[in-house]
């Protein structure tokens, strides 16, 4: 049996075999309190958790109670970045529809990082270390309606970070919308 070979399995395979994106870098007023947003962290934390969200997309909103739950348990841990890349998506309709949403996590305006991480759908997740090394990458959860999840990708990985143990899945496909 013979398992056929695309473009797409060949640049999914070298992404994730370029693990560090070092260069990789966001230095932006947070879109909901003007405060500045950079990819430093505290010494005691994990790592850092980018989500890319967006206000055009039902999946980006069935997720965002279940994100902003994640942010509140894994804080102490893991500094999460909402990035707002879709460059049609209006700033004023964005900082409002964030706030409604009580979302507490800072949320940036930022195409380049897209294009850096090469994501391509909302919502999806990278999930760095403290050197910017990638350890997972992927879906938040196997449904575009989290409420009719029953695998909860990110909050795996977290949970297994945190705990120190081998992350089981390091890349999970996206479902969403495009950016």
């Amino acid at each position: 049996m013979s398992i056929p070979i695309t473009i797409g399995s060949i640049l999914i395979a070298l992404f994730l075999s370029v693990s560090s994106f070092a260069e990789l870098n966001i230095d932006e007023k947070n879109l909901l309190n003007g405060e500045r947003v950079t990819l430093q962290v505290e010494k005691q934390s994990k790592g850092i958790v980018i989500l890319f969200l967006s206000v055009s997309c039902g999946c980006t909103e069935s997720h965002l109670a279940h994100l902003e739950k994640l942010n509140e348990e894994y804080r102490q841990d893991f500094k999460f970045i909402g990035i707002l890349a879709n460059e049609e998506e209006d700033i004023g309709e964005a900082v409002s529809f964030f706030k409604k949403k009580n979302i507490s996590f800072p949320i940036v305006r930022n195409e380049k990082i897209a294009l850096d991480l090469n994501a391509t759908k909302t919502p999806s997740v990278y999930v760095l270390d403290k050197k910017l090394q990638l350890l997972y990458s992927g879906g938040i959860s196997n449904n575009v309606d989290f409420n009719k999840s029953n695998k909860l990708y990110l909050k795996e990985a977290l949970s297994e970070i945190t705990n120190n143990q081998p992350i089981k899945i390091k890349n999970q496909k996206v479902l969403g919308c495009s950016i």
